[in-house]
């Protein structure tokens, strides 16, 4: 990740403010989505150690399914992709911006939510 700096030099101060806040806030917020009988929801909170903390849920009544997961994630690429939530568990989600929303994409979660159910989706942000 590029960090930029920009520095405003006053009399006896000097600022520094870094790019890597503004990016990682972008990903911060809540967000749901419905298509295909489906329906998700998400909810982004940055950490102070640059990381983040991701609750996704997806769920469906036909075909019946449901599934939730709670990962940590970091921005890498300008994608902020989650850690596999447990010991020797292979899932990780992937989510890009997608104008005010997100696209989200997973590997290897079935174990999370079901053969029916996928978090691949696409979310709009939620108004508080």
């Amino acid at each position: 990740m590029k960090t930029r700096y920009v520095a405003i030099v006053g009399m006896t101060q000097i600022l520094l403010c870094t790019s890597s806040f503004a990016q990682q806030s972008d990903f911060a917020g809540k967000y749901a989505g419905k298509g295909g009988g489906h329906s998700w929801s998400a909810k982004i909170a940055a950490l102070k150690d640059g990381k983040y903390d991701v609750e996704m849920h997806v769920g469906s009544r036909q075909p019946p399914c449901a599934g939730d997961i709670t990962a940590l994630g970091e921005i890498r690429g300008g994608k902020l992709i989650t850690q596999p939530p447990e010991k020797d568990d292979k899932c990780v989600v992937t989510i890009s911006r997608n104008g005010t929303g997100i696209s989200v994409s997973e590997n290897h979660c079935t174990p999370w939510h079901g053969a029916s159910c996928s978090f691949d989706s696409k979310m709009s942000k939620q108004r508080r």
